[in-house]
Parts: structure tokens; sequence; C-alpha cells
């Protein structure tokens, strides 16, 4: 009988977890070389948190006929769920770090497959502005939600060597900054206001230091940080006096005894941090105050706390990671080099508890959910799942997995180990091919039937 279209499905992933299981036990062993026999060990446990099911999730939630993702099985299920850009590139970037993809997805990916995601996100690109747009969500979404959006169609296009079919939002802002009068004009009328001009964007980040905005920077930087990251590629391409403007506004508002931009070392302000460095590593600059900085995420990084989302345990990680490479490049080597040392001296304890907190956010599907009884509904703000399913998403399941083990294997200064072999990888490619077209089962909710799809 067949399962998932694969005639021999059971001797096949048989096969596959044989031959996972010798390579695991040869690079855990290479390893413990550079992280000693009980780290080895701890890494092991945390690995035994991602099976086979996990990959089988993500070839459950290919949508061929559409050529993405969808965000998780409540919405694959779902009237008026699609794919979407987010959960496509997180899906393709998961697979290539877990070692389903025997390389990074865009040579991976064969071609019939390739010619499907390239053609979903181009189908997604609005020629009057620029900007990317899916048909269940409509044209009223956050700055973060269309930030986001046009960064992954734009990149994952870009590293298939494809084009937009038209100018993007990019584009325009660049053209806009090269061009005065009304060309500038033209080029920026469909862009958003606080991107038209350096004085506009300046009175638009002063707007985030009154004490009753949402994001105040002193209150919440997570939230701050979150939504100008978003924006980051459209401020960097609206010219230098944008992007210094966006520096001013930043190191005006880090403590320098933490690091941070609130008083308090927390999971929220490392959450903050992280975004921040993200910012900081995009433009190739210097990160001001970075020993103070990593401290505190190496603080947070060994609470016992229990996080309340999955950022939460995989944002310190990544927060390391990044200032570690930023030191290393602008800052004093040794602190890279005595904090490593410190850090895989520490390092089973560090991983242990790290896969503690990873498991409380494991399904029974083999994913990941983004809180720890259920997925988040919304994405950025859009509406991705349904209502407080305990179910994976590819968001959390890419955090928890690939996310938390590529960066911790970086902090500790090791090759990663992939968590899938070449077999797997086959019969995961194997699956999505035959993949029959998706039938939806339940009907569309309320709040999705009466989302306006009209420009406000």
């Amino acid at each position: 009988m067949k399962k998932y279209g694969i005639e021999n499905f059971e001797e096949r992933l048989a096969n596959a977890r044989e031959e996972r299981a010798k390579m695991h036990a040869e690079k855990f062993a290479a390893a413990a070389k550079v992280i000693g026999d009980e780290g080895a060990r701890a890494l092991s446990e945390l690995y035994e948190l991602y099976g086979d099911e996990m990959y089988l999730l993500y070839a459950r939630l290919w949508d061929g006929e559409i050529g993405g993702f969808y965000y998780s099985t409540s919405a694959m299920e779902t009237e008026g769920y699609l794919p979407d850009i987010e959960s496509t590139v997180q899906a393709l970037r998961s697979l290539s770090s877990c070692g389903i993809f025997p390389a990074y997805y865009d040579v991976a990916t064969p071609e019939w497959m390739r010619e499907k995601l390239i053609r979903f996100a181009q189908s997604l690109f609005d020629p009057e502005d620029g900007y990317v747009y899916h048909p269940q969500w409509g044209y009223n979404i956050s700055p973060n939600r269309r930030g986001r959006d046009l960064s992954w169609a734009n990149g994952m296009l870009k590293n298939f060597g494809a084009n937009a079919p038209c100018p993007t939002a990019y584009e325009r802002l660049k053209n806009s900054a090269k061009s005065d009068g009304k060309e500038a004009e033209a080029n920026t009328a469909m862009l958003p206001e606080h991107l038209r001009s350096v004085e506009a964007f300046r009175e638009y980040l002063q707007g985030f230091t009154k004490p009753d905005e949402k994001y105040c920077i002193s209150k919440y930087s997570y939230g701050l940080f979150n939504l100008l990251s978003s924006q980051q590629s459209q401020i960097f391409s609206a010219g230098d006096e944008f992007k210094e403007a966006l520096f001013e506004f930043i190191e005006a508002h880090q403590r320098e005894d933490n690091g941070l931009y609130q008083d308090v070392i927390s999971y929220g302000t490392v959450n903050g941090l992280m975004k921040a460095t993200l910012i900081y590593s995009g433009a190739n600059r210097p990160f001001p105050n970075a020993v103070a900085a990593l401290k505190s995420a190496i603080e947070v990084a060994n609470t016992k706390e229990i996080p309340p989302h999955v950022c939460c345990f995989y944002n310190p990680i990544i927060t390391i990671n990044n200032l570690l490479n930023n030191i290393a490049k602008f800052g004093d080597k040794s602190v890279v080099d005595e904090t490593r040392a410190e850090l895989v001296r520490l390092c089973p304890s560090l991983i242990r508890g790290t896969r503690d907190k990873v498991a409380l956010f494991k399904k029974a599907d083999g994913g990941f959910s983004f809180y720890k009884d259920h997925t988040s509904t919304a994405s950025q703000g859009a509406p991705a799942a349904a209502d407080n399913f305990a179910e994976g998403d590819i968001n959390a399941t890419s955090i928890s997995s690939t996310g938390v083990v590529t960066n911790l294997s970086a902090v500790l200064g090791i090759k990663v180990i992939p968590m899938f072999c070449r077999e797997d990888g086959e019969l995961f490619l194997d699956i999505i091919k035959n993949r029959e077209p998706i039938k939806k089962t339940v009907p569309m909710p309320e709040k999705i039937r009466i989302r306006s799809k009209d420009r406000q």
C-alpha cells in the first residue's frame, strides 16, 4: 500500500533512519573533540527532538499547484488560507540547514520545484508600488508584514537568479534618492510617508520615544526593533541620510551598562537586542557596547525561566552569535576567544537548558508551535492559522530546530551536524513531487471572510 504516494515508503524510511544513525555517530564523535564527551552527549539529546516526522510535516504543507508552503496544517485544511512567501522561504532555508537538501536551496531544489517557487514569488508583486501582497491578506497589512514579505520574495528571486516582474519598492527608493523634483515625487508616490523624506523619517523615529507610543523604545524595544528591522532594506535603499538617521536614533537610546535599550535584562529586552544586531549586521557596522550586550544575552540564554514563545530561547543564542561575529570583525578578538572557551566549558548545561525549553513547544505532528499550547494564529498581524490548534507551524519549527542548532554550533565553534541524511532528502523530494492537489475540508472562518482586500 502506498503512503505519501510512495510505493515502498516504510522500507525507504527505515533505510534512511539506519543511514542517519551511522552519520550521527560519526558527527557527534567529531564534535566531542571540541566540546567534550558530555557536551556532545547533551547535543545528541537535543537532536532527539528532531525526528523524520518534522520533514514529513514540511512535505504535507507544500502546495505544488501554487508553488509554496502553508504556515501550518490548519491553514492548509481551511478555506481562506493560502501558502505565504515567509513560510515558503523559511521552509526552504530549514530544509537546506537540516540536511534534506544537500546544499543551499538555490542550487539544491530540482528544476520543476524551482520553477513553481519563482512563479509563486513573482505573482505576489504589485506593479503599482513594487511591494508584495498575498491574495488572502490583501493590501491592508502591517508595515512589519509588508517589509518582511518584500524582503523574502526579493531575496528568494535573487537567489534563483530571477527578477521581479516590476520595479520593486527597493528600486523605487534608490531611484528617488538619485533624482529630484517631479521624478523623485513620482518614484515615492506610493511609498510609506515616513520614507519619502529624511525629515519625515526622523519625525517617525522620534515618535517612538513617547511613553504612550505602542513601540516606545524604553518600554518595548522588541516591538520597535522588529518593526525597524522589517523595514531595514527599504531604509537603506532610501539613501545614506536615512541610514545615518536610523543609527543616530538607535545609538542615542542604547544603555552602556547592559548594551540594551531598557534597564532590565530579560527575554523581552534581549529579543529587542537581537533585532538590533541584525540591523548592524546588515549595515556591516560595529555594534556599540557590544561586550555589555553580549553579557546580557548570555545571562538570558542561561536562565531557567520558562519562555513565553519560541523566539525567547532562540533569540539569545543568535544574539550571542551575531555579537561574537561583530566583535571579531570590529573589536577585541581576545574577547571572542575567551567567551567561546567559557561557553564550551558550560555547554552541557547551556545545551540541556535549551533542550528543555525547546521540548515544551514540540507537537504531535512533528513540528513545534509558536506558543507552548498552540500555534500563533497571526503572523505579523496577518491571519496565518486557525484558532488555538496544538499544531506545529513552519515559523516555530524552523526556529526551534535549524535556527537553534545552527547558532548553537556557531557559538560553540563546531560544524553543524545535519539532522537528516541523503536518503531522507531523496524521500522528501519524491513525496512532494507526488503530492496530490490540496483539498480544503474546513469552511472559511468569519475573520478571513470579512478581511478587506482593497487599499485604504
